[in-house]
């Protein structure tokens, strides 16, 4: 069979220019090399591609041919018990038991909270003169995973979580995912040593809460509510230790992410005026955001599915293979690592005439497949959670636009990669006034 061709040489220029510019590096690569090539990284040697058919392949997987990529140095960071991390029968059942937390019905009984939590942050935002937008999104994220997601019923009780959430975040640094030479004690006084006291009190913290739902027979309906009731078809329940990693998980892969992808959405309708008018004219009063369902707002809707096409999140999602496979024309043995580029496949102008534009009106005629439009991965490993971010990003959304209004300060935002993310350059900066 033919080689997959050549990219780009030299591991630390590939490495620096995604890890610093990777929607405009992937894109040069593409355009010189084609949508599927060879790369080496720091991280090891891998085949990149953004072919909508190929990436159809690798979301075709099944979790017996397919990893996630560079596990073991995860692992210890998060917990053996992550769906993130977890492959063959023990991700099926992880998934079984997470999906009841992640339902429409689900959806609906979060959305109230999360439009009170927003308002009630938005309200303080006039008062803070020129601030990262991104840095307002971040509370807003980190109060609806305290509450929602970890449940929190009290006040004493969310300002403890909020506390320890906060710390464990600021405690992980990204070498501490990828380096098992970081994750040494170094008399308790290196960044691996600040992680596990910050993890053992978030732990400890989510624990007391666990016991008492349980003691006292009503689980909640709340994430952690539903976690606690979900049952897997022989009857087993998660484990404490499934239940503090799972929760664990939720909390990496959702607090920073939304709040960077709602950062986006925000500079992107404030530079196009004619976009933002349409997405206002369908929002409620100030007064009435609390009570409105923001996901009915259709143009809003189609705002957010635009902006996580020019600007995913993830920009690549890498897996490694447990079996041999074809991947088109090309045989890869196992062990062998595969990226699938969304940075690349949702800028291809075969499937998103003028790709550079946002033009939210393309996903009133154009439903594409989910290997050509994947802000959340596909296949098996698709993000467990994208229906509660989605959810979150038109709830606040939708209550921020309708209760303030932005002058850009940073017109112009460059995208920087944060470990597996790719955030806007400080945050995107504004100046926030109520609207009426």
């Amino acid at each position: 069979m033919a080689r997959v061709p050549d990219g780009p040489k030299g591991v630390v220029r590939t490495t620096w220019n995604v890890m610093t510019r990777p929607h405009a590096y992937y894109a040069e690569l593409a355009e010189r090399y084609g949508p599927t090539f060879h790369a080496r990284a720091a991280n090891g040697e891998l085949v990149a591609t953004g072919d909508p058919e190929l990436v159809r392949q690798v979301f075709a997987l099944t979790s017996a041919q397919v990893r996630p990529f560079a596990v073991d140095s995860m692992t210890e960071v998060i917990g053996a018990g992550s769906v993130l991390l977890q492959s063959g029968h023990a991700h099926q059942r992880s998934r079984r038991l997470l999906m009841p937390a992640f339902t429409g019905e689900a959806m609906a009984g979060y959305a109230h909270r999360m439009r009170e939590i927003a308002a009630q942050e938005v309200a303080t935002w006039p008062d803070r003169g020129v601030f990262a937008v991104q840095d307002g999104f971040l509370a807003i994220s980190l109060r609806i995973i305290v509450e929602v997601i970890f449940g929190a019923r009290s006040g004493a009780e969310a300002e403890r979580l909020a506390v320890v959430t906060e710390r464990l975040v600021s405690s992980m640094h990204p070498s501490l995912l990828f380096s098992a030479a970081m994750r040494v004690e170094l008399f308790g006084l290196g960044p691996w040593a600040r992680y596990v006291r910050a993890r053992r009190a978030l732990d400890e913290a989510l624990l007391e809460i666990i016991e008492a739902r349980r003691a006292s027979g009503v689980a909640g309906s709340d994430v952690l509510g539903r976690l606690l009731e979900a049952r897997d078809e022989d009857g087993s329940v998660l484990s404490d230790r499934e239940l503090l990693d799972q929760l664990l998980t939720l909390l990496v892969a959702g607090h920073e992410t939304t709040s960077i992808a709602m950062a986006w959405a925000v500079w992107r309708l404030h530079r196009s005026e004619e976009d933002l008018a349409r997405v206002r004219a369908a929002l409620p009063a100030a007064a009435d955001a609390v009570d409105a369902d923001h996901r009915d707002n259709v143009w809003l809707g189609l705002c957010i599915q635009e902006s996580l096409r020019l600007c995913p999140i993830a920009p690549d999602m890498l897996r490694t293979l447990l079996v041999d496979i074809e991947l088109g024309p090309w045989a890869l043995p196992a062990g062998s690592s595969v990226a699938v580029v969304a940075a690349i496949t949702h800028r291809d102008p075969t499937l998103y005439p003028e790709p550079d534009r946002f033009h939210p009106a393309r996903f009133e005629t154009f439903q594409p497949r989910p290997w050509m439009y994947y802000p959340f991965g596909g296949g098996i490993r698709r993000c467990i959670g994208a229906s509660f971010a989605l959810c979150e990003m038109a709830q606040v959304l939708g209550v921020v636009l309708a209760n303030a209004t932005f002058e850009l300060v940073d017109r112009t935002v460059k995208p920087v990669r944060r470990t597996f993310t790719v955030g806007p350059s400080r945050g995107v900066r504004v100046r926030c006034a109520a609207p009426r």
